[in-house]
């Protein structure tokens, strides 16, 4: 979004990476909606005027439905919790493994 000249090259070094990881990074920036583009003037990677990065934005900027701590805050207390059940189960699950090789040890 900044100016300079940022072919492949540029941004591989930048980047301190391959000129092909610049291009899967390109191909999912297009997957994410953000709309780049091939400049042939100044052969270079631009993203389009006008656009924002949600992140990038001041607060007076953002739209509403934008990610905040009011929205992400529930939303993370589930997944920790979704977790924890996740752990027991495993726990469990682990234990009656212990238990199967335990018994298959044992002399008939």
């Amino acid at each position: 979004m900044g100016r300079g000249r940022w072919d492949v090259e540029s941004l591989a070094a930048e980047l301190e990476c391959s000129p092909r990881t610049v291009h899967r990074i390109l191909q999912t920036l297009s997957m994410a909606g953000v709309p780049w583009y091939f400049c042939k003037e100044s052969q270079c990677y631009r993203v389009r005027e006008g656009f924002r990065f949600p992140g990038l934005q001041r607060d007076e900027e953002r739209n509403e439905g934008t990610i905040n701590a009011e929205t992400v805050l529930p939303a993370a207390q589930q997944l920790l919790e979704d977790g924890e059940r996740f752990m027991d189960s495993l726990r469990q699950f682990c234990e009656t493994l212990e238990g199967t090789v335990s018994d298959a040890d044992q002399p008939d």
